[in-house]
């Protein structure tokens, strides 16, 4: 994601990601990949469990996901990994976000 943050930005779409890590290991992974976009620690998994994305495959932590957001904070796609390495691919992501606002903007 962090090499492809341009992109996604050109195309007016903003990459936000929640990690149950604390504080410090996800600012080592912000580091660790060069991210220049925003990494939330949710600890407390306040943000995982509302997003119903919390301990889904039974291991305390929140299972990889992908949502698209629209302005009005509206989820209008979401992916909930069944493994821990199921994460879409960057360039299926962002296609399906220049889909999902085609749609909305027509």
């Amino acid at each position: 994601m962090a090499q492809n943050h341009s992109l996604f930005k050109r195309f007016g779409i903003d990459i936000i990601t929640v990690s149950t890590d604390d504080n410090e290991n996800t600012n080592a992974m912000r580091s660790d990949v060069g991210a220049t976009f925003s990494m939330i620690s949710d600890t407390t998994y306040t943000i995982s469990q509302e997003w119903e994305v919390y301990n889904l495959l039974g291991d305390g932590v929140a299972t990889p996901s992908a949502f698209i957001i629209g302005t009005n904070d509206e989820i209008l796609w979401s992916h909930r990994g069944t493994s821990t390495s199921d994460r879409p691919p960057t360039d299926y992501l962002l296609a399906k976000a220049l889909d999902v606002l085609k749609k909305i903007s027509n």
